[in-house]
């Protein structure tokens, strides 16, 4: 397979728009994005404040130091507080 075949077979890099709406709403997606990282990384950093707490203050919290530690570990993509929410009710129903 030569270059030019490599080239004709290749998917653009550029994304393709269908129309001006959506060139328009690429800014807003991508600062609507931007911002909820922003958010999840401020949330992360008051969560890794509670680590200098000791491990009797944390689980009278309700939250055990192994579970911020796995909050802290996820991809900023993740929602945090919701993934820690959610192993504190499967800690209720599973005991």
């Amino acid at each position: 397979m030569s270059t030019f075949d490599l080239q004709l077979n290749a998917a653009p890099l550029r994304p393709s728009f269908d129309n001006e709406a959506q060139k328009q709403a690429l800014p807003t997606r991508l600062f609507q994005s931007l911002s909820q990282r922003l958010a999840e990384w401020k949330l992360r950093r008051r969560l890794a404040r509670l680590l200098d707490r000791d491990d009797a203050t944390l689980d009278d919290m309700g939250m055990p130091r192994r579970d911020l530690l796995a909050a802290l570990d996820l991809p900023l993509s993740v929602d945090a507080a919701c993934a820690l929410s959610q192993w504190r009710a499967e800690r209720r129903i599973t005991g």
